[in-house]
């Protein structure tokens, strides 16, 4: 009887080991996918599968990449990790690649944006804004600024407008239209670049004077010179770009060399690029220390990094056929429009960690993109084409909605 207790609870035993076998180390467990839009299709590892009974799909255990897409829809990526016998589930909801929304169905020759408003140059060489906010636009009144057409080149900054006309540029008080004044005072004769400081009520001009002399000045929104520098040695014309507080200038001349202006000394102090590299434009943002430097170095153009504080470059940079470029409001990121092999690209570029997040969105590929800014109050992109349309997208968690 003994014996016979014995060989049952042995036996029975040992089916409880196979059951526990089976479950552990033989039984397929199953991700169970919920997905909207249901017709979706799905490649795992790589490979394009087809979902079983109530979108339950056998996988092995261990680590799979998933991968959900469907046409208008940003696809979704995921790494997922089956590591026991029970089942997965995982729901995903793609969302729809969204449509740039065009604010005037006029084109412009040129725009800026400050707060929620853009203000922007119409082809009959006014002035006007309207509020991001809106969902359309809404216009205010032109600010009529002169009754000439104006160049295509302004800056707003605190309700002030720099405008260059007819190789002048003169200061405006864009609310002083509003009780029709305005016009504040001239620059002086051989200003052949004037440009908006970050912080402080600043302006950076540059001089070619008849004598030869060649000068960078600074000035105050009074129009009074507060420091000189000597530019004899660059090579005209120059771009610029201010660094965080103001501290100083980063300078490009035409040869594609690359200083810095240092306001204290008043000097410009020599960058050494790579022997074969030209620079060609600078971004800054004055929410950090970080300057987008982009250059080319044998027909490739770069985008590297110039760390104002440490005064050195990062060591990542990024080879990309650039189209424009902007930095996101007190992010260490770029947005980057760039033309790849199918169209064009989009990404969100973050310098220091060498990472990039691609943002989706629905434009022609042949988009060809004039300016491109980056207004902070709507979290948005807003840019022009080549037709002098303009657009904005929202930007949520690095990618558009």
């Amino acid at each position: 009887m003994r014996v016979t207790l014995f060989k049952f609870f042995l036996t029975f035993a040992a089916g409880l080991i196979i059951i526990a076998f089976y479950w552990f180390f033989l039984k397929t467990p199953f991700l169970i996918l919920n997905i909207s839009p249901p017709e979706s299709s799905v490649k795992i590892d790589g490979k394009e599968v087809t979902l079983g009974d109530e979108n339950h799909l056998p996988l092995k255990r261990g680590i799979h990449s998933i991968e959900i897409y469907k046409e208008g829809f940003v696809p979704f990526k995921k790494t997922i990790k089956i590591s026991s016998f029970k089942n997965e589930e995982l729901s995903v909801v793609l969302k729809k690649i969204p449509v740039p929304l065009k604010l005037l169905e006029e084109p412009v020759l040129d725009f800026e944006s400050e707060s929620n408003q853009l203000y922007f140059l119409n082809k009959s060489g006014f002035i006007a804004k309207i509020n991001l906010f809106h969902e359309n636009g809404r216009f205010s009144k032109n600010l009529n600024i002169e009754a000439f057409p104006l160049s295509e080149d302004f800056e707003i900054k605190n309700n002030y407008l720099l405008i260059k006309n007819q190789n002048k540029y003169i200061l405006y008080d864009a609310n002083a239209y509003q009780i029709g004044g305005g016009r504040l005072k001239e620059l002086p004769e051989g200003v052949i670049l004037a440009q908006f400081a970050h912080f402080e009520e600043k302006i950076a001009a540059v001089l070619a004077l008849p004598s030869g002399k060649k000068e960078l000045i600074i000035y105050d929104f009074k129009l009074n010179p507060l420091i000189a520098l000597d530019a004899r040695k660059l090579n005209f014309p120059l771009k610029i770009a201010w660094l965080k507080d103001d501290s100083g200038l980063l300078v490009v001349d035409n040869s594609g060399d690359f200083y810095i202006a240092d306001l204290f000394t008043r000097e410009f102090n020599s960058i050494p690029l790579d022997k074969d590299e030209r620079a060609l434009a600078l971004k800054s943002n004055p929410y950090n220390n970080l300057v987008a430097v982009e250059t080319i170095r044998s027909g490739k153009v770069i985008v590297k990094i110039w760390d104002s504080k440490e005064k050195n470059f990062l060591k990542g940079e990024k080879e990309t056929t650039l189209l424009k470029s902007t930095f996101l409001d007190q992010e260490e990121s770029l947005i980057l429009f760039s033309r790849k092999e199918g169209g064009l690209s989009l990404e969100k570029w973050q310098p220091k960690s060498q990472t990039s997040i691609p943002l989706y969105f629905s434009l022609p590929q042949t988009l060809t993109i004039k300016t491109l800014g980056y207004s902070s109050s709507l979290n948005a992109i807003i840019f022009s084409d080549e037709n002098g349309f303009i657009y904005k997208l929202l930007i949520e968690d690095g990618k558009y909605r």
